[in-house]
């Protein structure tokens, strides 16, 4: 059976979902801030990467011979990263989590050192399903071919990866997928999907694309009590400064998210 890789797919299943009542959808999905968005003072830029749904982005931080990348988005083309990226080199790729929309443009940079968080590695090379009903529906639907990584390697909660020049701590923060990842760079904490900035609040897409909905609150309350940071750049959404991420971020994880 052909793939159906279309939005006609992507709204059958939000009207299938917001027709068994689950929820009001559509008015918790995230919308992204920008084609191409940044913050003043910080040598880094998020590029929106989302193929159909246009809702992922992939952050492009410069190294001292090349380029890191925060996620590879769902356009497997990867063509708004490599105009970002220029031609310089893609040291590696840290993966916040596994999910499609996150890891399409992989098979474009294959001389990349890949990071996923620990136990990760089979939903990111296609050999296990998500565990989230939505994950699971939406993969079917519009990911492309299982894809490994040449260079592939989980880290160790609270690692520091050292990639030409740049460090990095590797946080494990499980709760949209079993092996999600944070990783935190020079004050700015990358988050993922866990939480979506919506201006004034973090919050979350609807719980059918959590592995484990309750552990969010649990996992993001390690982030917010690494003090090594002042702002947030979610997967989705935008980067919510210093002034107000970690103000949202405490509220979030002292009202358990809800």
């Amino acid at each position: 059976m052909a793939r159906v890789n279309s939005k006609v797919a992507i709204l059958t299943t939000i009207g299938l979902i917001t027709a068994a009542g689950t929820i009001n959808f559509a008015s918790l999905m995230p919308r992204p801030t920008g084609d191409r968005i940044s913050i003043e003072g910080h040598d880094f830029v998020g590029v929106l990467a989302g193929g159909i749904t246009g809702t992922s982005y992939s952050y492009v931080i410069p190294s001292a011979t090349g380029v890191i990348l925060v996620d590879s988005g769902q356009d497997p083309s990867g063509e708004s990263i490599k105009a970002e990226v220029a031609g310089r080199k893609v040291h590696a790729i840290l993966l916040t989590h596994g999910h499609f929309d996150h890891i399409a443009a992989l098979p474009e940079f294959p001389e990349a050192q890949v990071y996923a968080g620990p136990g990760e590695g089979p939903l990111v090379k296609g050999e296990a399903p998500p565990k989230a009903p939505g994950g699971a529906i939406a993969t079917k639907l519009l990911a492309g071919a299982p894809y490994t990584p040449p260079k592939f390697q989980e880290f160790r909660d609270g690692e520091t990866l050292t990639i030409d020049g740049e460090t990095f701590l590797a946080l494990h923060i499980s709760g949209h997928t079993g092996g999600g990842a944070a990783y935190i760079w020079e004050g700015i904490a990358f988050t993922g999907d866990n939480v979506i900035g919506r201006g004034n609040e973090f919050s979350r897409v609807p719980s059918i694309f959590y592995s484990d909905y309750d552990q969010v609150p649990v996992s993001m309350k390690k982030v917010f009590e690494n003090h090594d940071w002042e702002n947030i750049a979610d997967g989705h959404s935008r980067i919510t400064e210093a002034y107000s991420a970690r103000a949202q971020l405490q509220a979030f994880v002292g009202d358990d998210g809800h």
